[in-house]
């Protein structure tokens, strides 16, 4: 025969079993609990909770900001220039080419341009690969730019007459 009430272990009521949640380690399948009695207790240690979780999980994240502040410091001193090497990474898988071919081509600009941004001439260790948004593979590659020149030829949609539009409007005024 299934028994069909259960006396709640805080309030003493006899109720219906379906005012008890299932629980599957208890030896009836119902918890020893009402619901109601269950609910107000969850509110009682709600705050209770909330306030130690928030103070673990300040913890734990300054822990992680730590380590990977740390993480970031061994990787630069084993590979000074790493930060440009993942971008370059990307930008391989960007256009769909091995990060290979982009070592490579960024190599023998580096050494053909001498350091040298292709349009402003700056010398600086942190050149840009420029390439084609609109090619994939490595005919999109070209040359290599400071970042101002890289942003600045982005901005101008890869369009050479708005550029040269941008140098016509410049030289009115110098």
């Amino acid at each position: 025969m299934v028994r069909k009430t259960k006396q709640c272990s805080k309030c003493k009521e006899v109720k219906d079993l379906s005012f008890f949640c299932k629980n599957n380690r208890s030896p009836d399948g119902h918890y020893s609990m009402c619901n109601g009695c269950r609910h107000k207790r969850y509110e009682q240690n709600a705050e209770e909770h909330n306030k130690k979780a928030k103070l673990r999980y300040q913890k734990n994240r300054e822990k992680r900001i730590e380590q990977a502040a740390e993480c970031r410091k061994k990787r630069l001193e084993l590979q000074p220039d790493y930060r440009a090497v993942e971008r370059r990474r990307a930008l391989a898988k960007e256009i769909g080419i091995s990060p290979d071919i982009i070592e490579e081509h960024y190599k023998k600009y580096f050494m053909k341009q001498q350091a040298h941004c292709a349009i402003c001439g700056k010398i600086t260790e942190k050149l840009c690969i420029d390439h084609d948004h609109n090619k994939t593979g490595k005919e999109s590659l070209r040359g290599l730019l400071c970042k101002k020149c890289n942003v600045g030829i982005c901005w101008f949609d890869d369009n050479a007459d708005f550029c040269k539009n941008a140098s016509s409007y410049l030289e009115k005024f110098n």
